[in-house]
């Protein structure tokens, strides 16, 4: 192992490894269903297939036996919340429903008892130093959140940033282990791809992974992490700028080509007519525009002098109207006079006199002797005199003055009958007037209108016009060109101030990238060439050599190379904790897939040498791992198919999810 004589521990210990893990059928009393003694260093959990041919079917095979579950429970214990974790607990309390699953978990210095239930409805727990058989005891398990917090204040604070740069996101636990515990389903695809089908809770989820690596890595600086924020902010701003540049710099154009439109549709003219002219004798749009103008005018003019006509027509008709029912008004006086003196009633026959005289002597002319009231002889000779009544007071003068007034009364019944009808016909001429002088007001109203707007669009197509020969600016494009200029200058000021701030941090990269190359040339030759990029947003870690394989392995030799920084430099704050669950399944070759964990059993042996390695390493395998790491300390857990006692959960769960049978 001399290829890792120039590397030597810091001498801490693991910030964070699971020490053991009891999966319970029930918690009171404590039924146990399976217990897993951890370490730090590597901890192999080996799916072992049967090497006797005659297994066949499921009981051949090492999938299904509880592999993916098992790294489902570690995340839960350690605070994970995802849906796949979410199924198998679904899956598993339909088996166990008074279990759970409870573990012992040192961060830092601090070890934590912790047991999670499989149940939703019920609550986790989390103690301080307590061993399992005392962990039940009341009250000794109500630091959950204190557990939890803790992972926070381990694993988040001590980094440069809390919130990433870019979007403000806070980070939290949940972001690193989701780097930490690698998914199966990703197939180990790519370095930031930390879940399918899940999520990890990032607002971006390609700018963001890699921002968090840097960050815990200590390769972002809060200065890189500020400017490259004011970078983003600006960006977005300039952006926005330009955009508006664009809409205000095609206005005047739009709004003249939208004018234009509009008046050749007001007058029907294609792009065959000019708009504008010099040609005396030749048709333009603006010509046939004051033509349609000064016709309109002359409309206008027209209908106002018909409706004039109008006017004075129906006052005629009105006065005459009013003499008319004037005359229906005396004559039904009369009638009712005539009647009172019939029947003798001498008081009403004085009150309607005194009203025949009053309508007799007022102002206007008799409609039916065309002339004043007080000049009618019709009026004067047809109404029973007022004193008269004075002279009927002898029998026979009654009886004559009976006679004759029963016959005016059928005279003025008659003459009443021909004056209303007289009246209706005044008011239905009234009334026609009336009409057509509305309809002339409203085609002259619309006239007008008409007229009205063509004038405004055609002054502002002129104006618009005067103002693009003239070449006149426009103020707010003035300022958004300034404003561009400016946000121009200020993004490539501070791209080159992150450039300059970025060659700071060439030592941690240098480290980096040393330990990356040493692993490359363990893995596979001398002559191989490993390095590490830290502006790669989608594979950091890269292998001079090329195939899917290779590609498996640069996710993988990156993690450990994390690993190996984490363990020799104080700079980097990852916990030095992996999860990886069946890396073989990946279409990587079985010969580099034993050379890579034999890589890790090394860096084990090598870093725990006198005392126990600071980091953990847990690997599940179908795959035969190398005959090393097939024994104790390494072999921590043998699953196999074919018997309940070989699986994971020592039965076959009544409910199969066919996401976790791996």
């Amino acid at each position: 192992m001399n290829w890792l004589s120039t590397l030597a521990s810091t001498g801490a210990s693991p910030a964070l490894w699971v020490e053991h893990v009891w999966i319970l059928a029930t918690k009171e009393p404590v039924s146990t269903i399976r217990e897993i003694s951890l370490r730090p260093g590597v901890n192999v959990i080996w799916a072992e297939e049967p090497h006797d041919d005659a297994a066949t079917g499921r009981n051949a095979a090492g999938h299904g036996v509880g592999k993916t579950s098992l790294c489902l429970l570690l995340r839960y214990l350690l605070c994970d919340e995802s849906d796949g974790i979410n199924a198998l607990r679904a899956e598993v309390q339909a088996n166990f429903p008074e279990g759970g699953v409870a573990a012992l978990v040192h961060v830092g210095e601090q070890m934590w008892s912790v047991f999670r239930p499989f149940s939703s409805y019920r609550q986790s727990l989390a103690s301080r130093s307590k061993v399992i058989d005392e962990f039940w005891e009341a009250g000794s398990g109500e630091q959950f959140d204190e557990y939890r917090a803790a992972l926070d204040t381990a694993f988040i604070q001590p980094l440069p940033v809390v919130a990433l740069p870019g979007s403000g996101q806070p980070l939290e636990w949940r972001h690193v282990l989701a780097w930490c515990a690698r998914d199966q389903r990703t197939r180990f695809d790519n370095f930031f791809h930390w879940r399918a089908g899940e999520g990890v809770g990032f607002r971006r989820g390609k700018q963001d992974p890699p921002l968090l690596m840097k960050a815990v890595l200590g390769i972002l600086d809060v200065e890189a992490a500020s400017i490259l924020s004011e970078i983003d902010s600006t960006e977005q701003t300039l952006a926005r700028v330009e955009k508006r540049f664009e809409e205000v710099e095609r206005e005047p154009t739009f709004n003249l080509n939208r004018v234009e439109r509009t008046l050749r549709g007001l007058i029907g003219a294609d792009e065959t007519i000019s708009m504008e002219t010099l040609d005396l004798f030749k048709s333009s749009v603006m010509s046939l525009l004051e033509s349609r103008l000064g016709e309109m005018k002359k409309s206008e003019s027209e209908f106002d002098l018909d409706i004039e006509v109008l006017d004075c027509q129906r006052q005629g008709i009105a006065q005459t109207l009013g003499n008319a029912q004037d005359n229906v008004k005396l004559l039904n006086l009369e009638k009712r006079r005539v009647a009172a003196h019939l029947d003798g009633n001498q008081r009403e026959f004085a009150r309607l006199s005194t009203e025949i005289d009053t309508l007799r002597n007022r102002r206007g002319r008799c409609e039916l002797g065309d002339v004043e009231f007080g000049d009618c002889q019709h009026i004067q000779q047809r109404l029973i005199p007022s004193a008269s009544i004075q002279r009927m007071r002898d029998g026979r003068a009654l009886a004559e003055a009976r006679v004759e007034s029963e016959k005016r009364l059928a005279s003025l019944e008659a003459r009443l009958s021909n004056v209303s009808a007289q009246v209706e016909a005044y008011k239905l001429q009234a009334n026609s007037l009336q009409q057509q002088a509305r309809r002339l007001e409203i085609r002259r109203a619309t006239s007008e209108i008409e007229r009205l707007r063509i004038a405004e669009l055609t002054e502002e197509y002129k104006a618009r016009k005067r103002g693009q020969s003239a070449g006149t600016g426009n103020d707010e494009l003035e300022a958004l060109s300034k404003e561009k200029k400016e946000l121009a200058e200020k993004r490539q000021s501070l791209i080159l101030k992150s450039v300059l701030g970025r060659s700071r941090h060439s030592s941690r990269v240098a480290e980096l990238a040393g330990i990356t190359r040493l692993l490359a040339a363990r893995l596979l030759d001398t002559d191989a060439t490993g390095w590490f990029d830290e502006r790669s947003d989608d594979a950091p870690f890269r292998l001079q050599v090329g195939g899917e394989a290779y590609h498996v392995m640069e996710v993988l030799l990156g993690d450990i190379a994390c690993i190996v920084d984490a363990i020799v430099n104080t700079s980097s704050k990852h916990p030095a904790f992996f999860v990886h669950d069946c890396p073989r399944e990946a279409d990587m070759g079985a010969h580099l897939y034993r050379d890579f964990l034999e890589i890790v059993r090394e860096i084990d042996e090598h870093f725990g040498r006198h005392d126990a390695p600071s980091f953990q390493y847990i690997v599940t395998t179908t795959s035969p791992p190398p005959r090393a790491l097939q024994v104790a300390p390494y072999l921590r857990l043998t699953l196999r198919p074919g018997s309940d006692d070989g699986l994971l959960f020592r039965r076959q769960l009544t409910q199969h999810s066919a996401e976790l049978k791996a």
